[in-house]
């Protein structure tokens, strides 16, 4: 859904996925990346929503095809990922698309400063609603 000409409004239900976020946000050059180039300092891990219906993963294919916010890979043996500053119930974050040609489409990725399942109260399975600032 398209909230406005600089917000999208993307929803999808919470998942747990390999555990591997939470590795990848604790590299300071990583941390270091985020504060600068989107402001957040990550909280170990990530937020993850799957994208259920066709249509949402259709606005999403769009917003990837957008310049975003690119943040380069830090060390050998790690690709680049294209971000876009988001809010969740006023909570500011990031949304992450690793530069991953096999990166499942309805995959939606997520960095916040805090720890969100618990600052919001919710678990997987539950629907999130996302406004991407574009």
């Amino acid at each position: 859904m398209i909230k406005d000409s600089k917000t999208i409004i993307v929803k999808g239900k919470i998942f747990s996925d390999l555990g591997e976020g939470a590795d990848f946000t604790r590299l300071p050059w990583v941390r270091q990346e985020f504060i600068r180039r989107v402001g957040v300092d990550p909280y170990p891990g990530t937020l993850n929503i799957r994208l259920e219906d066709a249509e949402t993963r259709l606005l999403v294919a769009g917003l990837r095809g957008l310049p975003g916010i690119t943040i380069p890979p830090g060390q050998e043996g790690f690709c680049s990922a294209k971000c876009f500053k988001i809010t969740v119930q006023g909570i500011p974050g990031a949304v992450v698309f690793p530069a991953v040609p096999t990166y499942p489409g309805d995959k939606f990725e997520m960095i916040f400063p805090v720890h969100m399942k618990e600052t919001l109260g919710v678990k997987d399975g539950d629907v999130l609603g996302v406004a991407v600032h574009i």
